[in-house]
């Protein structure tokens, strides 16, 4: 018996001191991150955001939703700085959409084993993800009328967003079409 409770102890030690080890290897990686160069920030960050993914996961499988919400807020701060790292030095732009998308997914399937008032702060996170995500997206996805009149006119511009279709209400290079146009369809050239 005494060899028993020696050795459940002594297993409750060492999974405490990789707890503390992994919170100190996690301090670390984010202290290289915010000191790294432009150029490796987005891995990094990356990095940091699957850390505390893995981490929230296993926080809301064992039903600590709060410390399992902290964990996924990281996760959504750490995503949101590796694609700003990521837009801003051009570097690792599908690299970082893909994980952001990967972790957006994978807290798809956490929510819906949670239950129902623990979901709405996980589908917050999601949403804030996919966000981050389009962001990357949006600057190959410049949208412009579909007619390619040369308007200048954007989705942005519109007041309210014309259906997506590939007729249009105006011949090509039309100047009336800034009113006209119906609507869009990816910016060429």
């Amino acid at each position: 018996m005494r060899i028993r409770v020696t050795i459940l102890v002594l297993l409750a030690v060492i999974s405490l001191a990789r707890f503390a080890r992994a919170d100190e290897v996690l301090d670390q990686l984010i202290a290289r991150a915010d000191s790294a160069p432009p150029g490796e920030r987005p891995a990094l960050y990356i990095r940091i955001a699957h850390q505390q993914a893995d981490a929230a996961d296993k926080l809301y499988q064992a039903g600590d939703a709060e410390a399992g919400n902290r964990a996924l807020n990281d996760v959504v701060t750490y995503a949101g700085k590796a694609s700003d790292a990521a837009a801003a030095t051009g570097k690792r732009l599908k690299d970082t959409e893909i994980a952001v998308r990967k972790m957006s997914e994978k807290f798809r399937d956490v929510k819906r084993t949670l239950p129902f008032e623990d979901q709405e702060p996980v589908q917050q996170a999601i949403d804030r993800l996919e966000k981050t995500r389009n962001d990357l997206l949006a600057p190959g996805l410049r949208l412009r009328c579909c007619c390619f009149c040369r308007c200048g006119r954007s989705a942005s511009a519109m007041s309210s967003p014309p259906p997506r279709s590939i007729s249009c209400a105006t011949p090509p290079w039309n100047p009336t079409c800034a009113s006209n146009c119906t609507s869009l369809s990816p910016e060429r050239g």
